[in-house]
């Protein structure tokens, strides 16, 4: 009797701490899960800004300039390609300026659009274009002959309903981006990692053909020489862990066009 009394006392001590160890190892993986998860999300969100970094002022061809008052230390706000214009035919007038294009079958439901080349680009807003049927009509015609400023060139010529991605850092550290589509009021925020203590944009400038390029935070750049590269940087804690910096570099020029 006391030898069956002993034999179940052990059974339960036994059993009991197997329970414990494997529920310290339920723990331990709910707790790498959940590490895992913070960390994809973070390697998402920075995928996801040096992406719309890399897009920043690009219309097929057209290289709009960064804007000193595109970044801040809470607000970035960046202009994409959203969706190209389909057409199949233009009409230019006598004096080589394109008043019109024909055969737009998509709707257009924004108030901007966007006309981009490879020699100039020309921003379209309220009052500089309307519609009628498949016709799109420029107020003023834009020229398309070389020898006029700001000619626009024909076989490169991309019309655009422009995308704008804008980023916010709040206060208590949630990072958010809100996209806006041409006719789009809807503007919902998406978050896109916390806690966030803060975002930096640095740049690497090429101001000369007898300098290299020189990193700058984007507060200290003054506008001159071309940009080559772009490195984003996240100072941000997850759960239960200490601060990190995560980082991102993203190409964006080969150099200024300087003779041999």
């Amino acid at each position: 009797m006391i030898s069956a009394l002993l034999a179940l006392a052990l059974s339960s001590f036994i059993i009991a701490g197997a329970v414990s160890a494997f529920s310290r190892a339920a723990r331990n993986v709910s707790m790498d899960a959940a590490a895992l998860e913070q960390w994809q999300q973070a390697d998402w969100a920075l995928r996801e800004m040096a992406r719309d970094l890399a897009r920043h002022g690009r219309f097929g061809c057209a290289l709009l300039g960064w804007r000193k008052a595109d970044f801040s230390a809470a607000a970035w706000h960046l202009r994409l390609a959203g969706t190209a214009v389909s057409f199949n035919k233009l009409a230019i007038d006598g004096e080589g300026k394109l008043q019109r294009f024909e055969g737009v079958p998509q709707a257009l439901p924004g108030a901007s659009l966007l006309l981009s080349s490879c020699l100039a680009s020309h921003g379209l807003g309220l009052g500089q274009w309307s519609r009628q049927g498949e016709t799109v009509a420029l107020h003023p015609a834009l020229p398309v002959a070389y020898q006029q400023p700001g000619a626009l060139h024909l076989p490169s010529l991309q019309l655009w309903m422009p995308l704008e991605r804008r980023y916010r850092l709040h206060a208590d550290g949630r990072l958010e981006r809100v996209s806006v589509e041409a006719g789009d009021d809807k503007q919902e925020a998406q978050v896109m990692l916390s806690p966030v203590r803060a975002m930096r944009l640095k740049v690497l400038v090429q101001e000369g053909c007898a300098q290299a390029g020189a990193w700058r935070f984007w507060e200290a750049w003054n506008g001159a020489g071309e940009i080559l590269a772009a490195q984003l940087e996240l100072d941000w804690q997850p759960e239960g862990e200490r601060a990190r910096t995560l980082s991102r570099t993203i190409p964006l020029a080969s150099g200024l066009a300087c003779p041999s």
